[in-house]
C-alpha cells in the first residue's frame, strides 16, 4: 500500500504556492503602491486574483512572483554581456 501512495506521489505533479498580498510584494520589489499598481495597468507584472470570491482581497500566487523576479535577473544578465 505504502509504495502505491509512493508511486502515485512521484507521478503526480502538484504546485502548491503561498499567497503574497500587495504589501509584500511592493517590499520585495522595493517599489511603492503607485509604481505596482503603474506595472499592473501596463501588464508589466503578473495580475493578482481575487482571494475569496467576490471578496476585494487579492494575491499573488508566491512561485508566480519568484519566476517574474527570475525573468527580470536573467534579462538584466544578458544585457551586460
Amino acid at each position: 500500500m505504502q509504495q502505491e501512495i509512493n508511486d502515485i506521489a512521484r507521478g503526480m505533479s502538484v504546485s502548491i504556492s503561498r499567497i503574497v498580498r500587495a504589501a509584500e510584494v511592493r517590499e520585495r520589489l522595493g517599489v511603492g503602491a503607485s509604481t505596482l499598481s503603474a506595472m499592473l495597468a501596463a501588464g508589466k507584472f503578473p495580475k493578482p486574483f481575487p482571494i475569496f470570491p467576490g471578496g476585494r482581497a487579492v494575491g499573488w500566487r508566491e512561485c508566480e512572483i519568484e519566476t517574474w523576479l527570475q525573468q527580470r535577473r536573467s534579462e538584466a544578465e544578458a544585457g551586460h554581456e
